[in-house]
């Protein structure tokens, strides 16, 4: 594993989390927060369900204007987790360093700490954990990558 190119861990514990089930439109759901001036940092889609997150503070605000505006968005079920957080390991070398997901994953396993979300590119994962977790979650990988970083 020595190859394995990670650059730096990190964890934002200002993380909401607000999943809509059965929705019709993400489009309508991305517009009515837009014309809110309420930013989002994760977008995750699947057939029927729309999560996002964002921070705490707005989320307060998304979660209401989205129940208020249900008829609009069509969806069928919504849940609201505001005690989240993202952990988060950065590395350029990384999309061509097979292994570095699987050891991420490895530690997080072996410490109890239950991924939520996942988000990838190229250079980075990104996972949600419950915000708990969060100082045991960045200490176990920044333990685990140490040695490897560059």
């Amino acid at each position: 594993m020595e190859d394995l190119y990670v650059s730096g861990v990190s964890i934002d514990r200002d993380v909401s989390q607000i999943s809509l089930h059965g929705i019709n439109s993400s489009y309508s759901l991305f517009t009515l927060l837009a014309k809110a001036e309420i930013s989002v940092d994760i977008i995750v889609q699947t057939p029927g369900t729309v999560s996002i997150t964002m921070s705490k503070q707005d989320s307060e605000a998304a979660f209401a204007l989205i129940q208020a505006n249900k008829e609009i968005l069509g969806y069928e079920s919504l849940t609201h987790n505001p005690s989240l957080a993202k952990l988060t390991i950065v590395g350029a070398g990384m999309a061509a360093s097979p292994g570095v997901a699987a050891a991420f994953f490895e530690v997080l396993h072996e410490n109890d700490i239950n991924v939520i979300l996942v988000s990838t590119s190229e250079i980075k994962i990104s996972v949600l954990i419950d915000e708990h977790k969060a100082e045991t979650a960045m200490q176990v990988v920044h333990d685990k990558f140490a040695g490897l970083m560059i």
